[in-house]
């Protein structure tokens, strides 16, 4: 298929889903879910969360993934996408008032720092989470993969954001260490395995 244009706006932080599990392991022993209420406030009012992904023609030729914009070697994704002949990239974030957010509550009280920056993180997954079940409406997909997991090089990020032209929609760019800014961002690819019609279709 014909690449389509890039799909980007804007999510209320208030439809995201927070896993209180992964919420919880980020958190550690001795922190329960219930004291941290005010914590929880504070990153839906920074949090400004946003979002852009295109779907493309994707081949697998042995290890190396050819996107069309850039090729990847990655034996890991690879394996992923075997099965697929298209893709979603997709880059996402929580905006970066909430950077802020977490650099003044560490420099107030380091625990309130921590607990902040967990919420963040949870909050980010949230967010990739419900982007992905955006895209996977009618869709077979295969689970959501990232630079720097595996041997998918982190520097892939830079192919992604610029194919998502992520500074300009999305307010996403990279230091010189292939590192998001804002930092609580994610990239991903998301195969796409085959098409689901309902019977009115067939």
């Amino acid at each position: 298929m014909i690449d389509q244009e890039v799909v980007f706006g804007k999510i209320d932080i208030n439809n995201i889903v927070i896993d209180e599990r992964e919420l919880s392991a980020r958190l550690g022993y001795g922190i329960r879910i219930s004291d941290i209420d005010s914590h929880m406030d504070s990153v839906k009012k920074a949090a400004s969360c946003r979002y852009a992904y295109m779907r493309m023609s994707v081949s697998v030729t042995g290890n190396e993934c050819d996107f069309g914009f850039d090729k990847v070697h990655s034996k890991a994704l690879a394996t992923v996408l075997r099965e697929c002949d298209e893709a979603y990239i997709l880059a996402l974030t929580l905006g970066i008032e909430i950077d802020r957010l977490i650099s003044k509550s560490y420099v107030k009280s380091k625990a309130d720092g921590f607990i902040i920056d967990a919420i963040a993180s949870a909050a980010a997954e949230g967010l990739a989470d419900h982007v992905n079940e955006i895209i996977d409406k009618g869709l077979i997909t295969t689970k959501r993969f990232s630079p720097g997991y595996s041997d998918l090089p982190l520097e892939f990020q830079a192919s992604l954001l610029n194919r998502l032209n992520a500074a300009h929609t999305i307010g996403v760019s990279l230091t010189d260490s292939f590192m998001m800014t804002p930092k609580k961002s994610v990239t991903a690819v998301i195969g796409i395995k085959t098409r689901c019609y309902d019977e009115e279709n067939l």
